[in-house]
C-alpha cells in the first residue's frame, strides 16, 4: 500500500485551473444527483447556503432554484469566480464574515467539503455550526467521495483510518489532496453534531462515460458507487 502523498497545493493557487475543468466525475454524476435530491427534499426553496462553493459549479443552478443564495468559501478568488458565473446579485462571504451573521437557511449544501477537512474535531465543529443555521424543516445536504469504494484512497491509506491524506488526480497536471474517513466515523461526526440522517443515496458512474472520453473503463463501472449523498436534519426537538 502506497503512502506517498504529494505536498498539498494551497486551494487559492489552483482555483482558476479548477474552474476550467469540465465534464469530470463530480460534474457528470454527483452534481445532477445532488440537484435532484434538493428538488425531492427541499419543500420551501427560500434561502440556500452553498458552503464551500468553490468556483461555483453548483451555485449557478442553485441561484435559479432558490429565492436567495449565500456562497461561502475560504478563497476570495473562488468567490469571485462563483459570483461571475452566477451572474446575478448573491451574497458572497468568507467563513469569518459568515460566522458574524445569524441567518437561517432552508437548505445548506456541503458538497465535497468533508474530504478537505483533515481533523475530525474541526469537521464536527463545522457540522455543528451548520446544523445551527438550519431553519425549521431545513436540510443539510452532504455530497462526498464514497468512503467504502474509493479505490484511489484505499490504495494509499487504511480504510479504518480517519483524516489520512491521499492523492487525487482531477485531470492531467491537476492534483489535489483529500482526507479519508470510514463510514462509521462520518456517521459518528453527524451524531456528535446533533444531526440525524434522513436520506442516504449512493451515486454510480457508468462505462459509457469513460469510453466517450477515449479512456479505459474499469471493471467496477456502474457496479460500485463513487459518491455518497447524505440528507441530514437537526435531531427532533433540538433547538440550537
Amino acid at each position: 500500500m502506497s503512502k506517498v502523498v504529494q505536498k498539498k497545493t494551497p486551494w487559492a493557487e489552483i482555483i482558476d485551473r479548477y474552474a476550467e475543468v469540465s465534464g469530470d466525475l463530480r460534474q457528470t454524476f454527483l452534481h445532477p444527483a445532488l440537484l435532484e435530491e434538493i428538488n425531492l427534499t427541499i419543500v420551501h426553496k427560500g434561502r440556500c447556503l452553498d458552503f464551500g462553493c468553490g468556483p461555483g459549479d453548483l451555485s449557478v443552478t442553485l441561484a435559479h432554484m432558490f429565492e436567495d443564495l449565500v456562497m461561502v468559501d475560504i478563497a476570495p478568488r473562488a468567490l469571485e469566480k462563483a459570483a461571475e458565473r452566477v451572474g446575478r446579485q448573491v451574497s458572497v462571504l468568507s467563513p469569518e464574515c459568515f460566522a458574524d451573521t445569524s441567518d437561517l437557511f432552508d437548505a445548506i449544501i456541503f458538497s465535497l467539503v468533508l474530504t478537505t477537512i483533515e481533523k475530525d474535531e474541526y469537521a464536527a465543529t463545522m457540522l455543528s455550526g451548520l446544523a445551527g443555521r438550519l431553519g425549521d424543516g431545513g436540510q443539510l445536504i452532504i455530497g462526498t467521495t464514497h468512503p467504502c469504494f474509493t479505490f484511489r484512497a484505499l490504495s494509499q491509506v487504511p480504510y479504518s483510518s480517519s483524516g489520512m491524506p491521499y492523492n487525487v488526480t482531477v485531470e492531467s497536471g491537476l492534483d489535489i489532496i483529500e482526507f479519508h474517513r470510514p463510514l462509521e466515523r462520518i456517521v459518528g461526526l453527524l451524531a456528535e453534531s446533533n444531526l440525524t440522517i434522513r436520506t442516504v443515496r449512493e451515486v454510480y458512474d457508468n462505462e459509457n462515460y469513460y469510453l466517450s472520453r477515449g479512456e479505459n473503463s474499469h471493471r467496477f463501472a456502474g457496479i460500485l458507487p463513487l459518491f455518497l449523498i447524505l440528507v441530514c436534519e437537526k435531531k427532533e426537538g433540538l433547538r440550537l
